[in-house]
């Protein structure tokens, strides 16, 4: 009978030994799905990054161009203010011819 009892404690303790690695398995797993979803949600996190350094480089770039259509605009309107100066410059002169000094009309 001693063996039979030796026999129930033994399967009774390799149960219970059973029964907390099973626990301990059942931890390791959820904790292995709680990373998988970190790691989830940061390569997503990663992706909208990428996404948005993109769209700012696009920005950025579109910026530049509207800078130097400004510039050339810019550069087109003084050209313009410059023949306008010049051609009135031209009418002021043809209305009122200098004449040299002490000479009259």
């Amino acid at each position: 009978m001693s063996d039979l009892k030796h026999l129930e404690k033994s399967i009774k303790k390799e149960s219970k030994q059973s029964v907390k690695e099973l626990d301990q398995a059942h931890k390791d797993l959820e904790k292995a799905i709680k990373a998988e979803k970190e790691a989830s949600v940061l390569t997503h996190a990663e992706h909208k990054m990428q996404n948005a350094k993109r769209d700012v480089m696009k920005s950025e770039n579109e910026i530049a161009r509207a800078q130097g259509l400004v510039h050339q605009l810019d550069s087109e309107v003084a050209e313009k203010k410059t023949l306008i100066d010049n051609l009135q410059s031209a009418s002021k002169t043809q209305e009122n011819p200098s004449l040299p000094p002490g000479e009259c009309f």
